[in-house]
C-alpha cells in the first residue's frame, strides 16, 4: 500500500482521506508516525474508530434463530447487546485522544449504532436486515 500511495496522485487530488480499519491496541502508537508520513495530506483525514463487535456471533445467530422464526429487531438488538465486546470501548477512548491530538476529526461509529448507555446497539434494521456483513 505504501508504495502505491507514494506513486499515486490520488491522495494529492483527493478532497478527503477516510481512515477506517479494524484498529488494534498496537495501531494506536503508529498513528502519529502515519500522520507525519502523510505530510500536507494529513489535513484531509477523517478518522473512523472501531464499531460495535460481538463475541461468539455464530452462537448468537443460532440462539436468535431458535428464539425468533422471524427476527424482531428490537428483541434481537437487546439480546445481542449482552454479547457486545465492551473492551473496544477503551480502545476507542485511546484512539479518540490520539486522533484529536493529531487534529483529525473522528467519527465515533459506536455512537452511530448504539444508545448513549451502550447497552443496546442496532444489529438489525427495522426490516430485520443485518447492518453487519463481515461476521461468520
Amino acid at each position: 500500500m505504501i508504495l502505491d500511495y507514494q506513486k499515486s496522485s490520488l491522495p494529492n487530488d483527493a478532497n478527503y482521506i477516510f481512515l477506517s480499519a479494524r484498529w488494534s491496541e498496537d495501531s494506536v502508537e503508529y498513528l502519529s508516525d502515519f500522520h507525519n508520513w502523510l505530510g500536507d495530506n494529513a489535513k484531509k483525514v477523517i478518522f473512523f474508530d472501531r464499531t460495535a463487535e460481538y463475541s461468539d456471533t455464530a452462537d448468537v445467530a443460532m440462539l436468535l434463530a431458535k428464539q425468533n422464526k422471524k427476527i424482531i429487531p428490537e428483541v434481537a438488538n437487546k439480546f445481542l447487546s449482552k454479547y457486545r465486546n465492551v473492551k473496544l470501548d477503551s480502545l476507542n477512548q485511546k484512539l479518540n485522544l490520539v486522533v484529536k491530538n493529531l487534529g483529525w476529526p473522528i467519527v465515533d461509529r459506536l455512537s452511530l449504532g448504539c444508545n448513549s448507555y451502550g447497552d443496546q446497539c442496532d444489529f438489525f434494521s427495522s426490516d430485520g436486515l443485518s447492518y453487519y456483513s463481515d461476521y461468520g
